[in-house]
């Protein structure tokens, strides 16, 4: 008996219970200590792009760092695009255009198609001037 209370004297010591002890109940943020970018890439297919996260700068970093998350072959992964060139600048500005909204991130990531008129795919028309017949 007395074997049994020692153990679970231990147990209660090993694992303290955060309601009975508050100053263990706050819990610590994570906070990144430098660029999460250390390598980035000018542009991808925006097919392969599945979500996208904008780091603005702070005492971490000095740069606007946009990581996406990128599913190529069934191989999901991390990539970090150049803010600087033009894919992250279009990227950032539909950020800005949708006040970052987190839920309307589909349409910054769905390719842009061209404007249709009436259903009907849109051709290129070719100017032909007319010819004067004499």
């Amino acid at each position: 008996m007395h074997c049994k209370c020692l153990a679970l004297c231990a147990v209660m010591l090993a694992f303290p219970f955060p309601k009975l002890r508050p100053e263990h109940s706050a819990m610590a943020l994570h906070a990144p200590t430098r660029c999460l970018c250390l390598k980035t890439i000018d542009s991808i297919a925006r097919r392969f792009i599945k979500d996208f996260t904008v780091v603005h700068e702070g005492s971490h970093c000095s740069a606007k760092e946009l990581i996406l998350n990128v599913k190529v072959k069934n191989k999901a992964t991390l990539q970090c695009l150049d803010p600087s060139k033009k894919q992250g600048k279009q990227l950032l500005s539909c950020w800005k255009r949708i006040k970052q909204d987190e839920r309307k991130k589909g349409i910054c990531i769905k390719r842009k198609g061209r404007k249709r008129q009436g259903g009907k795919k849109q051709t290129q028309r070719t100017f032909k001037p007319k010819q004067k017949k004499q």
